[in-house]
């Protein structure tokens, strides 16, 4: 396997070593959206680019090492994928475009 794609690929037919590495680079930004959280108390965290399609194996795990680590009163922040998908930058950029 040599491309994220892959990886979710391998995972999602049932590759224990690919469900392990989605489950650990989850768990690991988990640990930073903590982090963030802690720090600058949003309301939601919004997570987009390729990673938010992998979806429940993924979010499941950014959620529990994000539960794991978080102040307790912030526990609850809701930690969700991009509405919009890969688009963010494109539609950001044309508004940008826009203004100017």
């Amino acid at each position: 396997m040599n491309t994220g794609e892959q990886v979710v690929a391998a995972a999602q037919a049932g590759d224990p070593a690919a469900l392990m590495a989605i489950r650990v680079v989850g768990a690991w930004l988990g640990y930073g959206v903590a982090s963030m959280v802690n720090v600058l108390s949003p309301s939601v965290v919004v997570i987009g680019g390729g990673v938010a399609r992998i979806g429940a194996l993924y979010f499941d795990s950014v959620r529990a090492a994000f539960r794991a680590q978080v102040y307790p009163p912030l526990v609850e922040t809701p930690i969700l994928p991009a509405a919009l998908r890969n688009h963010e930058g494109v539609i950001g950029a044309g508004l940008l475009a826009r203004q100017i």
